[in-house]
C-alpha cells in the first residue's frame, strides 16, 4: 500500500514538472528576440522582393536600424522549407 502511495507521489511530481516545462517552451520573451546591443533597433517585414534569381522571397525580413539602414540575413520563408538568408542589398536596402 506504501508503496503505491509513493508511485502515485513520483507521478504527479514528473507531471507537473513536464507541464511545466512544456509551458515554458511556448512563452516567449519579447527582450530575447532582439540582443541587448541593438538599443534603436526593430524587426521588420518588407515588400522588397529578393534580387537573385533562383530565391521565391517576397519581401526582406530583418532588422531595421532607426537610420533606415537594415542588418542581417533575411528570414523570410516561401513555406516550402527554403529560407532567403540573403542580404538587405538583395533586396535593394540600405545595410547597416
Amino acid at each position: 500500500m506504501k508503496i503505491k502511495k509513493v508511485l502515485k507521489g513520483m507521478l504527479a511530481v514528473a507531471a507537473v514538472a513536464t507541464i511545466t516545462l512544456a509551458s515554458q517552451s511556448f512563452t516567449t520573451n519579447a527582450k530575447t528576440d532582439v540582443p541587448s546591443s541593438y538599443n534603436n533597433v526593430t524587426f521588420v517585414k518588407t515588400h522588397a522582393r529578393c534580387g537573385k534569381s533562383n530565391c521565391s522571397c517576397s519581401g526582406y525580413w530583418g532588422y531595421k536600424h532607426q537610420n533606415g539602414t537594415y542588418e542581417g540575413a533575411c528570414s523570410n520563408t516561401d513555406g516550402h522549407g527554403h529560407t532567403c538568408g540573403h542580404s538587405p542589398q538583395s533586396h535593394g536596402l540600405r545595410a547597416w
